[in-house]
């Protein structure tokens, strides 16, 4: 019972502050009322994985858009190459996108870092990496939406897309 009041009182403190944040501050497109709202009307993701705003921001901010980039905005290509450096954040984004990455798929992948005579052959390495292509990019059009003609992703698209699904706790 006091993990449950624990976490509940964690839960009202995220709200207050993230309430407090956009009363302070107005956002172009989306704001912390409208996350908000999501929050409360979907429904969670049942027997599915779900996170915490801190751990996708996370993602975001340190694999994804890795702070190279002061304006937020990720295109594709950038997308790819943070999925190819961190496999174990590309099957949790698959899951929660509902992007097949199978068994067989990620044993592929894996071998895709192999080196010398342990390397895929070209053929088999070419397949994986276009197969690897499209599943990100997929993934990439699934996260985006129509949000800026799904060219870009910022942080609002990538929180909003877990909120939809009901993936954030």
């Amino acid at each position: 019972a006091a993990s449950a009041t624990t976490k509940h009182s964690t839960r009202d403190t995220d709200l207050q502050s993230s309430s407090s944040i956009g009363s302070k501050q107005e956002y172009s497109h989306d704001s912390e009322d409208e996350f908000d709202m999501l929050r409360k009307t979907v429904t969670a993701g049942r027997g599915r994985k779900r996170y915490r705003k801190d751990k996708l921001r996370t993602w975001f901010f340190n694999s994804i858009n890795a702070g190279s980039k002061e304006d937020g905005n990720v295109i594709f290509r950038e997308f790819l190459t943070a999925l190819r450096k961190f496999p174990q954040l590309q099957q949790a984004l698959c899951e929660a996108g509902d992007v097949h990455f199978g068994p067989e798929d990620q044993l592929q992948h894996a071998k895709l870092a192999r080196e010398g005579l342990l390397a895929l052959p070209v053929q088999e390495r070419c397949e994986a990496l276009h197969k690897e292509r499209m599943r990100v990019k997929e993934l990439f059009e699934r996260i985006c939406g129509d949000s800026s003609g799904g060219t870009t992703m910022q942080w609002p698209t990538f929180y909003k897309f877990f909120l939809r699904r009901g993936l954030v706790v």
